[in-house]
Parts: structure tokens; sequence; C-alpha cells
């Protein structure tokens, strides 16, 4: 569980296999459908029901009977055939909208608009187990939905006393949905307010076009401002809105969110909030330029909040903001659990004083579900408002997180934006794999980071504790974007930070690294667990100019075990003259700062072989009395530490 602490599978609760497709037996009990106030009309004026000659729909009568008649028959097509205005406005409302029940039909909005709805929800049966609030409250698998505007939506709760136990869904076009929906838009303004469920009564999905959806959505469009104001859900962990869906089970496909999205308590989606499960697919969606999202207390993302499944070419180019200390703002996604991202774009803005992710806020692995996420770029610039909390930047992903003894890959992504924050990874903040296989490979940074703390091209810090078990490789990976760390207490490397219990294979630094602590080309901290085969790097090289207060290398500043073979650095590696004497003791190295055994927590074993540098090794600090071509300092203590050199040579000038 990531420290946000909404990253859950709560609404899997809903038990949603148990809802029926038959309407007959779908267990609503709503009264009347309808606009309050107005007459039913006795035969619409034009059409007969058929695919070729719809029913017309252009009156508030005509809808009223639209709405008695949808439920009784399927396969009857309707069309509006003019614009519908239930009320004359919203801030005084008088005709509450009851939703159209258990939906069979085909309905074609003609691009025309049904304006100002509301509704007001006073009551709950104890005999149903969820109520579902939209335009329609229910809409088959056998339904089709088409070309239609809604303008202006408020949906109020004033429910006292739930005695039973009922689910709560909401959608402007649809409660839910397992229809086919295609070229619908939400525009104006919508406003879910008073939302402060009474004990018994669970807000589990809310979105701009439909609460729940089990069909297709698709070349849909939320334009509107959309407000869900109260303390949501007291009774349940894991619930927010999504400008096209609250819950998905099926497929988004080309929708778009254009509009602004706010959630006062619970997480903010541009499209939706969560994905239900592996066969949830949201495609070629994005949250367009212009758009925002806003969570005031929890997390918020340009496309989805907890999701699994498939995202595939979608895009995020509006801002997000999340607006508490500590959480999560994502460009794509704030937590993925199972399945793929492939191809999606990060090149909007994120705000927020906690963590900010340009793909994935938090990748967490369990069992033996899979992750994979490919092909994804960020082109953002991320920059925290606030660096006083420990929280990170990341380009792509955020934290990686493994459990169980499935496969997590992060294969050709790219960050091109420039980062700053306290912690930065220009591809992954921190890995922390237990059982799994972790495999991150040509992935590259180009973009600047600047850090207070510590910093690395590809992951800051990778299995940072002991009891790894997992297999974790960083391969084929480089870094060509200026990394400057303004702290001293940290780690700061041009592919990684620390690494423990993980290789780091043929990748390379080609970015100027600047740092007041120490610094290497390619790992600041090797081996501080493990023993000299669980942490590595291999056939890595160095071309960057490296300078440090402390030690700096053009491979691995701190060597605590493990094994260095066949790298090289052609970097020219400097210790800073800027230093006090808090510094003495300083170490520079071509390959290895300082080499630091003593078996504590680890194995006191370090092996560096066939090395060599051929770099400049410039000692501008008075203090660093510690320099050599290979390693600038080694030291051992403790029975069995092992320091192994061999093949290696220095030509360059020292």
């Amino acid at each position: 569980m990531p420290e946000d602490g909404t990253e859950g599978s709560g609404t899997e609760d809903q038990d949603t296999d148990k809802i029926p497709e038959n309407p007959e037996d779908d267990g609503q009990s709503m009264s009347a459908c309808g606009l309050a106030g107005h007459e039913v009309a006795q035969e619409f004026a034009k059409g007969s029901g058929t695919q070729e000659d719809p029913y017309q729909i252009g009156t508030i009568e005509e809808l009223n009977l639209f709405s008695q008649e949808a439920s009784k028959s399927s396969s009857k097509y309707y069309e509006l055939s003019s614009n519908i205005r239930l009320n004359e406005n919203l801030e005084n409302p008088v005709n509450s909208w009851t939703p159209i029940e258990n939906f069979r039909g085909h309905l074609d909005g003609g691009s025309h608009r049904i304006e100002n709805l509301y509704i007001r929800l006073e009551t709950v049966d104890i005999n149903i187990y969820r109520r579902d609030i939209g335009l329609f409250s229910y809409a088959s698998s056998s339904a089709s939905i088409s070309n239609l505007i809604v303008d202006n939506a408020l949906f109020e709760l004033d429910v006292k006393e739930v005695t039973g136990s009922a689910d709560l869904t909401m959608g402007v076009l649809a409660g839910r949905s397992y229809a086919s929906i295609d070229n619908c838009t939400v525009s104006g303004n919508v406003t879910m307010r008073n939302l402060n469920p009474v004990q018994g009564m669970n807000i589990t999905a809310m979105g701009g076009i439909v609460g729940f959806n089990g069909g297709t959505v698709s070349n849909s469009t939320m334009k509107a401002v959309m407000e869900c104001s109260g303390e949501i859900n007291t009774n349940y962990a894991n619930t927010g809105i999504g400008g096209i869906a609250g819950t998905n089970r099926d497929t988004l496909e080309y929708c778009v969110n254009s509009g602004q999205v706010m959630m006062e308590q619970g997480g903010a989606a541009g499209i939706v909030y969560y994905m239900y499960d592996e066969t949830s697919v949201v495609q070629s969606c994005r949250n367009d330029e212009g758009a925002s999202v806003t969570s005031l207390t929890g997390i918020a993302a340009g496309i989805t909040i907890l999701g699994k499944g498939k995202i595939a070419d979608c895009r995020n180019a509006g801002t997000v903001k999340a607006g508490a200390e500590n959480k999560t703002a994502a460009g794509i996604a704030g937590s993925f659990s199972e399945g793929i991202i492939s191809q999606c774009i990060n090149e909007g803005i994120l705000e927020g004083t906690g963590k900010l992710a340009g793909i994935v806020g938090y990748a967490g692995q369990s069992g033996t579900d899979g992750i994979t996420i490919t092909g994804c770029e960020n082109n953002g610039d991320l920059v925290t408002g606030d660096t006083t909390w420990n929280g990170y930047v990341s380009g792509i992903v955020g934290d990686i997180s493994c459990s169980g003894t499935g496969t997590v890959k992060i294969s050709a992504c790219s960050n091109k934006g420039r980062l700053s924050g306290n912690h930065v990874g220009g591809i992954i903040q921190s890995i922390s794999n237990k059982k799994a296989e972790v495999l991150v490979s040509e992935c590259y940074n180009e973009g600047t980071i600047e850090a207070v703390e510590g910093a690395a091209g590809i992951a800051w810090k990778v299995n940072s504790g002991s009891e790894q078990q997992g297999s974790t490789v960083l391969r084929g990976c480089y870094n060509l974007g200026e990394i400057t760390v303004s702290g001293e207490s940290s780690y700061t490397g041009g592919i990684a930070g620390s690494v423990d219990y993980a290789g780091v294979e043929q990748c390379y630094n080609a970015g100027r690294i600047k740092s007041n602590g120490s610094a290497a080309g390619i790992v600041d901290l090797l081996g501080f667990y493990g023993d000299a085969m669980s942490a590595r790097i291999e056939k890595c090289f160095n071309l960057g100019e490296v300078s440090a207060r402390r030690e700096a290398a053009g491979i691995v500043a701190d060597l605590n075990g493990g094994t260095v073979s066949a790298c090289y650095n052609m970097g020219k590696i400097i210790s800073d003259k800027e230093v006090d004497s808090s510094h003495a003791g300083q170490a520079v190295g071509g390959i290895a700062g300082k080499c630091s055994l003593t078996g504590t927590s680890n194995a006191g074993e370090a092996v560096v072989e066939n090395c060599f540098n051929c770099g400049v090794i410039a000692v501008e600090n008075e203090q660093a009395n510690y320099a050599g071509g290979i390693i600038g300092d080694a030291f051992a203590s403790g029975e069995g530490t092992t320091l192994t050199l061999k093949h290696c040579y220095h030509v360059g000038k020292l």
C-alpha cells in the first residue's frame, strides 16, 4: 500500500458480477420516470419507433413519454428533434428529474441539448442494493445512446437515513451503463453537492458521462466545469470522480476531457477514476490542453487514479493538481497494479507540494500479476512547489513496489522535461523488489534535473534495504541531461543514486553532474547490502563531467560491496574546490571514489575488474587528499572483508 492510502480495490466490494443484465430483475424501485410537474404526452407526434423512422422527441411532455416507455420495450428507436430545457436555471431549480430506468432501446440526440438537468435524491429504498443516478439510471447492453448533449446539471443528495445498505453511482448521462455510448457531450456547469452519505449508503462511482461503465463509451467529451463537494463516502474508502467515467469495466476510447474537474474529498481524474480489472481498456483518450483536474485532499491524474487492464495511446496536456501534502499528481495514472500502459505521453502541468510523476505515481505489483510500461514519455516540466517534504519527482514512474512473484517491465521510456524537487529520478524515483522480476531497459533522460537531497538520471533508489530476493536489472539505459544537487546528504548518479540487490548493465552517462555531496557517472552508492554478486555494474561507461564536494568518480562514488566489471570512464572527475574542513578526506577516482568494506550489513566483498580510466582526475579541493586513477581510497575492517582489483589500468591525467 502506497503512502497515499487510496490505492486500493475497495470498489470490488460492489460485487458487480451479481448485477443482472435482465432489466426486469434489476432490483431498482424508483418512482415514475421523467420530469416532475409536467404532463406525459399521449403519443409521439412523429415516428413509428423503427430505425428508419424513429420516434421524435421535441417537448418535455414527449421526453416524459419516452422516459415511461423506454423501459417497457426493447429495440425501439428514438431521436431528439429539438433542444429541451428542463429548468429555467439551476440556481433555483423547480423540476427534479427522475432517471429513466432500464433503457434497452436506441436514442440519437441529433446533436441537440437537454438543458439544466436537476436530480434531487431524498429517499433510498432499503430493499435495493444500489441506486444509479443520471439522465438514465441504467442502460442495458442492448441499448445505444449517441449524439446527445447535456448542458448544465445539478445533483443533490438529501438523504436523512438509510436503514439498510445501498451503493450509489452517479453519471450525468447514465448512472450505470452497459450500452454503447458514442459522440455524447456534457457541457456547461455540473455540480454534485451535499455528498455526505449517511450510514449504509456508499457512493461508489461518479463520472461526467457515466458513473459505472460496463459497455463502450467512444468519441465523447467532457466540456463542463464539474465540482463535487461534501465529505464524500465516509463509509467507503476508495471513491473519486472521472471526467468521463467513475468506474470502467469495459472500454473507453477516443474520449476527451476539455473541462475542469474538481473534487473536494477524494481523488480526481480526467478520464476515469477506477479501472476495475484486467478487462478494462482506456485507449486513445486525452486530458486536453486547457483542461484541469484538481483534488483538494487526494490523488489527481490526467487519465485514471486506480489502474488495471490496458491504457494505450493516451495523452495528458492539461493541468493536474494534488492540493494536499504528500499526495500524488500524475500525468497518466495515479497508481497501476496490473496490465500494460503503452505509448502514453504527458506534456501537461503537474502541480503539488508532494509527489509528481509524469506517467504513473505508484506501480504496485502483487501475486503473479505483471505490469508493463512501454514507449511512454514525459515532455512536461515537473516542479514541486515545496521541497521541505520528503517526496519525489519522476519523469515516468514514482515508486515501483513488488511484493509478489510476477514481473514489472519498464522499457523504451523517456523524460525530456525539466524535473525539480527534493528527490528526483529521471525515469523512476524508487524500486523495492522483494521476489519479483523487474527489468528497466532502453530508457533515457535528456531533461535537466535539479534536486535538493539527491537525484539520478534513471532511478534514484534501487532496493534500498535488506532481504531483497527478486531480480532487478537496469539495462541499456542512458542519461544526457544535466543533474544538479544542492544538498550534501544523499545520493547522486547519472544512472542510479543507490543500488542494492540489482544489476546495472550496458548503461552510460553523458550528462554533466554537479553535487554538493557525493556523485558518480553511473551509481553513487553500490552494495551497502548483500554480497559481491548481489550488486553489480557491468559494461557501463561515463563520458560526462562529474563534480562533487565529497566522493566523486566516473563509475561508482562509494563502493560498499558488489562487483564493477568491464567499465570505463572518459569524463572529467572534479573534487570541487568550494569546500570547508568538514569535507576533509574526500576521495576521487576514475572508477571508484572510495571503497569502504566493513562487513556489518553485507558480506564485505568487492571486486573491480577489467576496468580502465582515460579521463582527467582534477583535484581542485585542497581537502581532497585521496585521489587515484582507478580507486581514490580503499579501506577494510572486520573479519573476511576483501577487495579484489585486477586487470585495470589508468591512462588519464591525474
